[in-house]
Order: structure tokens, then sequence, then C-alpha cells
């Protein structure tokens, strides 16, 4: 009995310093911040009315890659008339990437990551995005097969065959990866403009 009292008698003596330690410091941390803290008044006529948002699909095979952009989207809010937008850019579409030259835009984020592909937006479109979220090839597969164990029904239109993945025209039931293929799928005449309408 008396071991266990000794044990007991440790753990609460170490879980009061604890609390007491983390007590000081949360005091310490609060009074300091209170006295540093200064908050910049802001001019309701400065603050953007619309917000966008880069949503890209990277063909990045690793994580310490950023990859091309191989889908480029921007969701834009407005907040004045409470109205969302969302716009497409191909991935082939020809722009001045500022430090590199002409090129395709999917390589601006590649080649500098969000800073850079937001500079190619500005410099080419006239407008910023400066939130994003992006997601690999790996991501999305992931993503659908987390979210839809048991698959996702679609109606393909047509037959397509892409990366050794044949999907058969007409209703079925597609995982992430037969998923991937359908939404990148751009072999045929309608090209980049079939593979946006899907």
């Amino acid at each position: 009995m008396k071991v266990f009292q000794k044990i007991i008698l440790s753990v609460l003596l170490l879980l009061t310093l604890v609390v007491g330690f983390f007590s000081i410091e949360f005091v310490h941390g609060f009074s300091s911040a209170k006295q540093t803290s200064t908050v910049k008044k802001v001019d309701p006529k400065s603050v953007p009315t619309t917000l966008n948002v880069a949503l890209i699909g990277s063909d990045a095979r690793s994580k310490e890659e950023n990859g091309r952009s191989d889908s480029l989207m921007v969701a834009q809010y407005d907040q004045k008339t409470q109205q969302a937008k969302l716009i497409s850019i191909m991935r082939d579409s020809y722009v001045d990437i500022p430090g590199y030259g002409m090129d395709k835009i999917n390589a601006a984020y590649s080649y500098g990551g969000i800073d850079l592909l937001n500079q190619t937006l500005k410099e080419n479109f006239k407008f910023e995005a400066p939130y994003y979220a992006s997601i690999t090839f790996q991501d999305f597969i992931d993503c659908v097969n987390e979210l839809f164990p048991d698959g996702v029904k679609i109606d393909a239109e047509k037959s397509l065959d892409l990366d050794g993945v044949y999907i058969k025209k007409g209703k079925q039931v597609m995982d992430g990866n037969t998923l991937l293929q359908y939404a990148r799928f751009r072999e045929d005449e309608e090209g980049d403009f079939g593979r946006i309408r899907r």
C-alpha cells in the first residue's frame, strides 16, 4: 500500500508542477501579448470585394515537387453580389510566364509554385488568386476511394482509353483511378473542351 501511495503522490506532484508551469507561461504570454499587441485599422474600402481561389490538379509524382498544373480552375466569390463563379483555364494556354518567357500556363506552377502562377495570372489575365488548393493525381485517387468506397456512378458518353484504363460507354461505377482517367481524357475531337466539360 505504501508503494502505491508513493506512486499516486509522485504523479499528483508531477501533475501539479506541469499545470503550474503552463499556467505561469500562459499568464506571462498573455500579458506580454497584451502589451505588444498593435491592431491596425483597416479601411473597409481597401478590402477586396472579390475572393479568388486557385484550384490546382497537379501531375506531381512526389511531395517534393510542384509538378505541372494538369488542371487549373479559379473559383471566384463576389461579396457584393454574393455570387460564385468557376472558370477553367486550359492547361495548354500559351502565356508569358514572368522570368521564363512564353510557355504553356501549366508550366508556371512547376517552375515557381503558387507565387509564379499568381504572377502569371496577374500579368496575363489581370487578376490574382491569393488562396489556393492543390491536389495530386494520387491524392485524387485516395480521396475518391475514401469518400466513395463503393465507387462513383458515371454515365460515360463514349468509350475511352487512357493510360491502360479502358472505359466503356454507358452507366458504370468508377473507383478513384478510373475516375481520374475519365476526368483527364482529352484524346478525341473535343480535346481540352471535353475534359473541362467532364
